[in-house]
């Protein structure tokens, strides 16, 4: 199972050498999987970002809610695909807001400017959750753990997860010229 020891070494070196893999039997050993991450996040100087891939149905979703639940949220969370980006107030001591993300819709990285999601990589009380981080390269910072969910014909799930270099050339942090 997920490591407390493993994922604080990998926020405070933002490096890891290889991804760990969990095989679950239920949707309820994925919400097991989320808590126990959540138990092991520690603030650090920008928000916190997780980012999910894996096909519809697979249960990104689930995790988030899980993860939501540990932080506190009672509020019911779902996926939000219609409107790309939710915000959620925690009451959580290590963070203030969940951004809960779903990048599916997401046709060009520039739509997410106006949720002005670049600033919110840079505030430390942000937990930020990114479903079909695939999608949008160029908003995963580094560090991030990365997720990523498989549906087994036998209904179980594999679970890979951990840090690497990002989706991306530069760090969502970078600060570049528009053209």
């Amino acid at each position: 199972m997920v490591s407390r020891r493993l994922l604080c070494l990998f926020y405070a070196s933002g490096t890891m050498p290889h991804m760990e893999t969990l095989t679950t039997r239920t949707l309820a050993d994925v919400e097991d999987f989320a808590r126990k991450c959540m138990g092991s996040f520690v603030r650090g100087n920008a928000a916190t970002v997780i980012a999910l891939t894996g096909d519809l149905g697979v249960g990104k979703t689930t995790f988030v809610q899980a993860c939501a639940r540990t932080l506190g949220l009672t509020a019911i969370v779902t996926s939000p695909t219609f409107v790309v980006m939710k915000r959620y107030e925690l009451r959580d001591a290590r963070f203030s807001t969940l951004i809960h993300i779903d990048a599916y819709r997401i046709e060009d990285e520039q739509e997410l400017e106006v949720l002005k999601l670049r600033e919110s990589l840079t505030h430390s009380e942000n937990i930020i959750m990114i479903e079909w981080a695939e999608r949008i390269p160029n908003f995963i910072p580094s560090p991030t753990l990365h997720i990523a969910m498989t549906l087994n014909t036998d209904g179980s799930r594999e679970i890979r997860y951990g840090t690497y270099a990002t989706y991306a050339t530069h760090s969502a942090h970078d600060t570049y010229d528009k053209k």
